[in-house]
């Protein structure tokens, strides 16, 4: 080994491809910091919602963000004769669907208003009606669940089918027409255990 020392000198084309790494490695960086501070304040929101006693559902919705997350109780018939199913759900491995069923209120807040309720999922074979009698309650019911405005449609996900009442997102004025309601509000009702 001589005793020449070796100096760092770099080159032109290798610098004028790190800087702008480099610049955009650190806005990646700061970018994700920013979405955690987002993501924590959305998931502290969640949990003080829905740790809320349940209220009354309002008939009006000026601020249907300002309901979403929140438990609330309902009364009302079920119209089971107008299920919709929403497809590609899987439970324990197993496929199946979720029920979204039309409830016909009867509280004194709302009197005669309709609502779509995601009643849970249901394995493929219950689909037919007359294989789960139990799950289809009749007269005056209450409801507890929480209001949630459903999530935009994925860009990987088919188009809904009405016709063969085939759901693959939850489009609700889609869904409230397909149900024959009058009119729904823009959030749906995820119902409680």
């Amino acid at each position: 080994m001589t005793g020449r020392s070796r100096r760092f000198r770099p080159t032109l084309w290798p610098t004028l491809f790190l800087v702008p790494m480099l610049a955009v490695l650190l806005g990646l960086g700061t970018w994700q910091l920013d979405r955690l501070e987002w993501k924590t304040a959305l998931l502290d929101m969640i949990r003080e919602r829905t740790q809320a006693p349940p209220v009354t559902m309002p008939a009006r919705f000026d601020d249907p963000a300002a309901w979403n997350y929140r438990p609330v109780r309902v009364e009302g018939r079920f119209l089971h004769d107008r299920e919709l199913f929403l497809t590609g759900r899987v439970h324990d491995g197993q496929a199946g669907y979720h029920v979204v069923t039309p409830l016909l209120r009867t509280d004194a807040a709302a009197p005669g208003q309709e609502i779509l309720v995601n009643r849970g999922w249901i394995p493929a074979d219950r689909r037919p009606p007359e294989t789960r009698p139990e799950s289809r309650p009749e007269g005056v019911v209450a409801v507890d669940g929480l209001l949630r405005i459903p999530p935009e449609r994925g860009w990987m996900q088919p188009d809904n089918d009405p016709g063969a009442n085939l759901w693959y997102w939850t489009d609700l004025p889609a869904m409230a027409v397909a149900a024959g309601l009058r009119s729904a509000p823009p959030l749906i009702l995820e119902a409680g255990p």
